[in-house]
């Protein structure tokens, strides 16, 4: 599993040409993290997760996706567990 905290200062960008994070092995928690500008070529703009994804408190802005997840991706079932986040991320998720 990875845990990646932010402690409220960080902000990781797609510049509006690429995703930001990707987890196709173990849990994936993300914490005090604000993600923006991250585009995907199909699903999960800022992150796409096939495995257990934790949010809490990140905001999410301006991130995209031409075929689902524009925010949040999530494959195999994985509903992302969302904790107090802001921004985008409740238009724009998508488990599958």
């Amino acid at each position: 599993s990875l845990t990646v905290i932010g402690e409220g200062l960080v902000t990781l960008s797609g510049d509006g040409i690429d995703p930001i994070l990707a987890s196709s092995g173990g849990a994936l928690s993300v914490e005090n993290i604000i993600f923006r500008d991250g585009i995907a070529v199909q699903s999960g703009g800022a992150i796409k997760s096939l495995s257990p994804l934790d949010i809490l408190n990140c905001e999410f802005y301006d991130n995209q996706a031409p075929t689902s997840g524009g925010a949040i991706y999530s494959e195999h079932g994985f509903e992302p567990r969302i904790s107090p986040s802001s921004g985008q991320v409740c238009q724009a998720f998508t488990v599958s």
